[in-house]
């Protein structure tokens, strides 16, 4: 009787076996691919950079960019002139990703040869997310040059301060009397990151200003400048009648980072703007500390649009991971 159990344990155990072994695997966490995996797909990708069909080259283009693959940066490069625009971008984008300073000869040769307004704004955006300096001379060039697209001209300023050579200063402090206002401001906010004050008094000014672009382009100045001084006017701005304005104000209090905003910050998370909102979530994770986890906790209560529901999550993660470390 024994051995007649025994058996019918045995054939339900052989039956299930299939079932529950498919069952842990499914229930193992995916392993990262190996390198030798990796480095497939890099192979891979490097043979559909030289597909005879433009959208084969651009996938390419795009995977090697995701992968910021170093290796790649010598075939990325000789694509920049590609016949395809839409791959030119999808190469210019990946060289940004790859960051490495491999790419800066690129985009400084994107420069020298290309009238392209896309292109050009790319790889002048590139070069001052990369801060490189070796490209100051270009970039104040192209600031100083008046058959230049306005919008490059702008970039060019934007760049420079991000890439912080006092050899900008002079050439930016010009920009500041320039017909234009929304160069002359990211001229001021440029100025304000290589620590010149110089421009915090047009910014402060043109926050007032009756042209709405005028407030935007000064709320986004005073943020770059980071001056704790301008924190009741950016709040002011937070109530402003247009939704860019407000939006760059919470970008700006996010920058400067003074614990203090955090009320005013949760008040514009009940605008009813999602850009409004989404720069305000922004600022607080920047700022850190209790009562902003709290503004943001409270905001998940009342969030109804799903992507800013995630939005608020991500940031609400990104804040636990660091321990609710920062201004309380």
């Amino acid at each position: 009787m024994a051995s007649r159990k025994l058996f019918c344990l045995v054939c339900v155990a052989a039956l299930l076996w299939p079932a529950l072994s498919a069952f842990s695997q499914e229930d193992k966490p995916k392993s990262e691919p190996s390198s030798g995996e990796t480095g497939s797909q890099v192979q891979r990708y490097l043979g559909m950079l030289k597909s005879e069909d433009a959208e084969t080259r651009r996938k390419a283009a795009r995977g090697l960019g995701q992968m910021r693959e170093i290796s790649a940066i010598p075939a990325l490069s000789k694509l920049t002139e590609d016949k395809s625009r839409a791959v030119q971008g999808e190469v210019l984008q990946a060289l940004e990703n790859i960051a490495h300073p491999d790419c800066v000869p690129v985009f400084i040769e994107v420069l020298e040869d290309s009238k392209g307004r896309g292109k050009r704004l790319m790889a002048v955006r590139a070069l001052g997310k990369m801060k490189a300096s070796s490209a100051v001379p270009l970039l104040v060039e192209i600031l100083r040059d008046e058959g230049e697209r306005g919008d490059t001209r702008v970039m060019a300023a934007r760049s420079l301060g991000e890439i912080g050579d006092s050899k900008a200063v002079v050439p930016l402090m010009e920009a500041l009397d320039h017909e234009q206002p929304r160069l002359q401001l990211v001229a001021a906010g440029a100025l304000g990151q290589l620590g010149e004050p110089v421009g915090l008094k047009l910014a402060l000014e043109s926050i007032k200003d009756e042209e709405d672009n005028v407030r935007r382009f000064a709320a986004e100045a005073l943020g770059k400048i980071g001056d704790t001084s301008t924190v009741p006017s950016l709040i002011e701005a937070l109530r402003d009648e247009r939704e860019g304005v407000r939006e760059k104000a919470a970008e700006a209090l996010g920058r400067i980072g003074d614990a203090s905003v955090v009320p005013s910050l949760a008040k514009a998370l009940g605008d009813k703007k999602v850009i409004v909102r989404k720069s305000a979530v922004t600022a607080l994770g920047e700022i850190g500390g209790d009562k902003a986890m709290d503004a943001l906790w409270k905001a998940l209560e009342e969030e109804e649009n799903p992507r800013m529901y995630k939005f608020i999550e991500r940031v609400v993660g990104s804040l636990k991971n660091k321990g609710r470390s920062g201004n309380s």
